[in-house]
């Protein structure tokens, strides 16, 4: 079973997640970037769902740069969620390192389909 990280603050939307998730994955959470920066380091993810504004402190993009600076996480799917969009929001986080991008709401066929489009494009480049 493939492992993610959700790093969300939000307990309401980190649990919705997890219950439309967990049949599929195993899904381990994180409400902020110190909690999820332990766990990066004590586990192996295959994708990374990162919220990028966790009230404070470091923000999604932060935890994407910390990822993306270990060797075994250097093309590893990290959808970036985001409440704040705009017409060039996806252009934007896709030239930060994010691999996906979701906007929130998001309807749950949407997060399905690119976390499942993401492991696949993953695998196949591995």
């Amino acid at each position: 079973m493939k492992k993610i990280l959700y790093v969300e603050d939000d307990e309401v939307t980190r649990n919705l997640v997890v219950k439309i998730l967990c049949e599929v994955y195993e899904i381990d959470t994180a409400e902020n970037a110190a909690k999820a920066l332990i766990k990066i380091k004590e586990n192996f993810y295959h994708l990374f769902l990162l919220d990028i504004n966790l009230g404070g402190g470091e923000t999604g993009i932060d935890i994407m740069k910390h990822i993306r600076g270990y060797s075994l996480y250097k093309s590893t799917p990290i959808i970036a969620i985001t409440a704040y969009t705009n017409l060039g929001t996806k252009e934007t986080f896709f030239s930060m390192g994010f691999s996906h991008f979701i906007s929130k709401p998001f309807i749950q066929a949407n997060l399905i389909e690119t976390i499942k489009k993401a492991i696949q494009n993953s695998e196949l480049q591995s």
